[in-house]
């Protein structure tokens, strides 16, 4: 479910995620990574916390499973219920984003095993920490090799992409207040009926392939996540508006290798809603 190329939906799960900003973090930190030295002591714990952590997370309600709720209760009192429901779940699952780390760090990046399990046991932790049926103790456990292996300063945003721009439009969301974070909603229904949002989307994501960037447009999207978490906000509540970020900063992320014919329409609802000056 969840790809570099397609890591505007892992953002946009991110987004709605409880402890979204802290996943956000940690993936932004791994993917960032060129070397990292070999832990220290191997914790035996760590494999049996996570195994606890994983199974927490896997007893959380699937898509699937709140599409049928959503169905049995149309046209009863529970709709809205349903809906607020459906509202909150992800489309990708805790295992997805494992799978992801394993393979972009270990498969294809070459990292030792030992790093990429610090990495993943770091993810769960973040992943799991907001569930109040997770163990504080194994939260712990998961959590403590990564300062010693990846280190405790934040990575450097990435260099390509139109760096400037991106930076002052995550600086606008981060800033947002629940006015403004409603008004890029309502700017993103406006602008974008029907697939035309996922199709320009896909045009933008094909150009990151094309151009190499992926990984740098997955970082700038992890950004995003960041900024939108510090926005007075209800995760859930405003969809199009979280959709409207990740498309403004994909085309940012790759504006040089897109026609504006793609870029303006998914630039414009944050440019007006967010008042940015370019």
């Amino acid at each position: 479910m969840y790809t570099l190329v397609s890591a505007s939906v892992l953002a946009l799960d991110l987004a709605r995620h409880p402890s979204g900003a802290v996943v956000a973090d940690v993936l932004d930190r791994a993917l960032a990574l060129d070397a990292a030295p070999l832990p220290r002591v191997v914790d035996l714990e760590r494999a049996a916390a996570r195994r606890r952590l994983l199974e927490v997370a896997a007893s959380a309600p699937r898509l699937d499973e709140a599409l049928r709720a959503l169905s049995r209760s149309l046209g009863t009192s529970g709709g809205s219920a349903a809906a607020q429901v459906l509202s909150a779940v992800l489309l990708g699952r805790l295992t997805d984003l494992v799978a992801l780390l394993e393979r972009q760090l270990g498969q294809e990046r070459g990292l030792p095993a030992a790093v990429v399990d610090v990495v993943v046991d770091r993810a769960v932790a973040a992943w799991a920490q907001a569930d109040d049926r997770a163990a504080a103790h194994d939260v712990e456990v998961l959590t403590a090799p990564f300062a010693e292996v990846v280190g405790e300063l934040p990575a450097a945003p990435p260099a390509s992409g139109a760096v400037r721009e991106l930076l002052v439009l995550l600086e606008a969301v981060a800033r947002a207040d629940g006015r403004q974070w409603a008004s890029l909603d309502a700017a993103h229904t406006a602008a974008h009926s029907g697939l035309r949002w996922s199709e320009l989307l896909h045009a933008a994501s094909r150009a990151a392939v094309d151009s190499g960037r992926t990984v740098d447009v997955a970082r700038w999207q992890l950004s995003a996540v960041r900024a939108a978490h510090s926005a007075v906000r209800l995760p859930g509540t405003a969809p199009g508006a979280a959709m409207s970020l990740v498309g403004a900063v994909q085309a940012l992320a790759v504006v040089d290798a897109l026609p504006s014919a793609v870029v303006e329409p998914l630039l414009a609802p944050a440019r007006g809603a967010l008042e940015l000056p370019f």
